[in-house]
């Protein structure tokens, strides 16, 4: 799937060979190039491309949905929204057909039971019992994406035909769509999509309990850890420390306020100190490092922008 459609969502992560099949020359690097250069932090792509700093499994809508109301059935506990793992959970058993019970019929409820697998290696549990627990999801098969062999036979094409016809402007202007769109889709599509759990106490009750959507009511039966993966994990996706690199030494400026650290981006830590409204004192405010950059990927979209203003002329 070639970058110039970016509503792709999960696409170029689930289905990760794709991103081979993104060389040709395609409309919309303007757009595609605003949206992706978002996923760059600092300030001079922020600069370039403003925009909110969301993680990547949030961009891509992989993660950042709020879940259903889960009910715990031994500890009683409630929470009140949950992940997007158990968002999607939900909405698959909505649209799963049912089985009707017979009896007195008063209201419908439609009740799915789900018996939940250990999802992480119980050695490596163990081993990082006070860490975050990770697992790498495999990538599906895609046969369907030999689908684009046929776009990318027709860029290289039309650009062989201009230049067999001395035509090296249209020649020029082909070939850099077919070379900004193929490496923004092999450095996109370069993620690796990870699941992350939740560690719990050996001690810990079996995590049983209901998530609740009005009508619709599904019954998680197994091990807290595994049930808590469920209501709190996240996914992630991770790229490469070519694609992460970070160009600067530049740090991002937080306030504290009533214990949490709210992100200040428009000012340093000097002119924080001198915004009363702001309720911080020098004591209250902190800092760290931009860890990942997403350096690669704001070039590739200045790159898809540099197309459109070349392809304007």
């Amino acid at each position: 799937m070639p970058p110039t459609h970016f509503p792709l969502k999960s696409i170029l992560a689930v289905f990760p060979s794709i991103k081979w099949m993104g060389w040709y020359n395609s409309p919309g690097s303007w757009n595609v190039g605003k949206k992706f250069g978002k996923l760059a932090k600092s300030r001079f792509w922020d600069g370039l491309f403003p925009g909110p700093d969301e993680e990547p499994a949030t961009f891509f809508e992989l993660d950042g949905k709020q879940g259903p109301k889960y009910v715990a059935s031994r500890s009683g506990s409630v929470l009140e929204q949950t992940s997007h793992l158990a968002y999607l959970i939900m909405r698959e058993s909505k649209e799963e057909l049912g089985i009707q019970v017979k009896g007195r019929i008063t209201k419908r409820n439609k009740i799915t039971i789900i018996k939940t697998q250990h999802v992480f290696d119980p050695a490596a549990e163990v081993e990082t019992h006070e860490e975050e627990l990770v697992c790498e999801i495999p990538p599906r098969s895609e046969g369907h994406a030999l689908v684009a062999v046929l776009p990318i036979a027709v860029s290289f094409t039309t650009c062989a035909l201009c230049g067999w016809t001395h035509d090296w402007f249209c020649f020029s202007m082909i070939l850099l769509g077919i070379i900004s769109n193929g490496i923004s889709s092999l450095v996109i599509g370069s993620a690796r999509l990870k699941l992350q759990g939740v560690n719990s106490a050996p001690t810990t009750l079996p995590g049983d309990g209901m998530l609740m959507d009005g009508d619709d009511i599904v019954l998680l039966l197994g091990k807290e850890e595994d049930v808590a993966t469920i209501t709190r994990g996240k996914f992630i996706l991770e790229y490469d420390p070519w694609v992460r690199w970070r160009s600067s030494n530049e740090r991002k400026h937080f306030v504290r306020r009533n214990g949490n650290l709210e992100h200040n981006s428009d000012a340093g830590k000097s002119q924080s100190n001198s915004c009363p409204e702001q309720g911080a004192t020098s004591s209250e405010l902190d800092e760290e490092p931009i860890k990942d950059e997403y350096t690669a990927i704001g070039l590739c979209s200045l790159l898809l922008v540099i197309q459109l203003l070349a392809q304007l002329l």
